[in-house]
């Protein structure tokens, strides 16, 4: 029973991390994209910029500098999102009593 329990929690855990990196890359690369073919009037000192005037001096072409620049920013950011969005169900489940009724199907009890 113990094994069953932890097997299906490393899963549930694993998935979580998943998403976790593809959401990061996914984000890295198109806001890369979009930072590359857009270059709005924001500010140059933002730290994102710095980074890819750095890379860019370091003979780094500008896209793959404006996608490996957001990497750190999106690390965080995806991490905040990710789990805290599953603790925010996790508490609406728990304050509405969200039952299972059938597979499938949730009733909710208030």
């Amino acid at each position: 029973m113990k094994d069953e329990r932890f097997s299906y929690c490393f899963i549930e855990n694993s998935k979580f991390g998943l998403i976790y990196f593809v959401c990061v890359i996914s984000a890295s690369v198109l806001g890369g994209i979009i930072n590359f073919v857009y270059r709005g009037g924001g500010p140059d000192y933002i730290g994102v910029n710095a980074l890819i005037m750095a890379l860019t001096q370091g003979g780094l072409h500008e896209l793959p500098a404006s996608i490996f620049s957001r990497f750190k920013v999106n690390m965080v950011d995806r991490l905040i999102v990710i789990f805290g969005g599953y603790l925010v169900a996790w508490g609406i489940i728990n304050k509405f009593n969200v039952i299972q009724t059938k597979p499938g199907r949730r009733t909710f009890i208030i």
